[in-house]
């Protein structure tokens, strides 16, 4: 499901077909894979959509290789091989695997720092025929990426959590890191529920961001795009658990 008139229309009516296409994956899973069984695996199981990476972090240390974005040719056998989204990962601020994966004709695009860093700074979004989605820890850096672009947001893959024996990488899951995230950002959007329009007006100056965006937030006490929960999550009652708490699905 690429999306690929949207040059021909406006940037408002882009920007809207793109979180159309993001709102599809609400309410489910999104598995990462590296192959084309694993893909028609996650199909069969129930998955919204896959996203397709390299390697796992662990395999790429054991072959002692630098991870990076999708390789095109698994992103097009995948897509060719199941009838559900598939979203290519490229490395955080890599403008050029970014636009391959565009050209793949993928439903999505996902910016992860997972995979290695192509710039210091987060890639521009809005210029793309598809959803770009991306990595946070809090409310400003998420509010960061959706003014520039992002269509969906997931909670970013972290370091060790103090007196807990795994990390939230993908390889070591660690379910409390995502609920950690969400808590905390949630915390942050009811602070800005109790300011008036000046107080926003200053943390809009502060943050860098749109005083429209931060009001949005507070009317919807919420993220305004979907956002998903991520760090190895693998067990069903914790994907069930996680969208309890409030997320509107996980990569796992």
């Amino acid at each position: 499901m690429p999306i690929n008139e949207p040059e021909t229309k406006s940037p408002e009516k882009r920007e809207e077909i793109k979180q159309n296409v993001t709102k599809l994956f609400k309410g489910g899973v999104i598995a990462i894979v590296t192959t084309v069984n694993q893909a028609k695996v996650a199909e069969d199981y129930g998955a919204r959509g896959v996203i397709v990476m390299n390697y796992k972090y662990s395999m790429a240390k054991k072959k002692d290789q630098t991870p990076r974005g999708a390789d095109p040719s698994v992103v097009r056998s995948i897509m060719s091989a199941v009838h559900i989204p598939v979203i290519g990962r490229v490395r955080y601020g890599h403008i050029a695997e970014a636009r391959i994966m565009q050209a793949c004709g993928v439903a999505a695009i996902e910016e992860s720092d997972v995979v290695g860093h192509g710039n210091v700074t987060s890639m521009e979004k809005k210029s793309f025929n598809v959803p770009v989605i991306c990595f946070v820890v809090n409310l400003k850096e998420a509010l960061l990426r959706i003014s520039e672009g992002a269509s969906m947001v997931v909670s970013r893959v972290g370091e060790k959590l103090a007196g807990e024996g795994g990390t939230s990488r993908e390889d070591e899951p660690n379910v409390r890191h995502a609920s950690n995230i969400y808590l905390k950002i949630q915390d942050e959007i009811e602070i800005l529920t109790k300011k008036n329009r000046n107080e926003l007006w200053a943390r809009a100056q502060r943050w860098q961001l749109p005083l429209e965006l931060l009001e949005e937030v507070a009317k919807l006490r919420r993220l305004p795009v979907p956002f998903f929960a991520s760090g190895g999550v693998m067990l069903p009652m914790d994907v069930a658990m996680l969208m309890e708490l409030g997320y509107d699905g996980v990569v796992a």
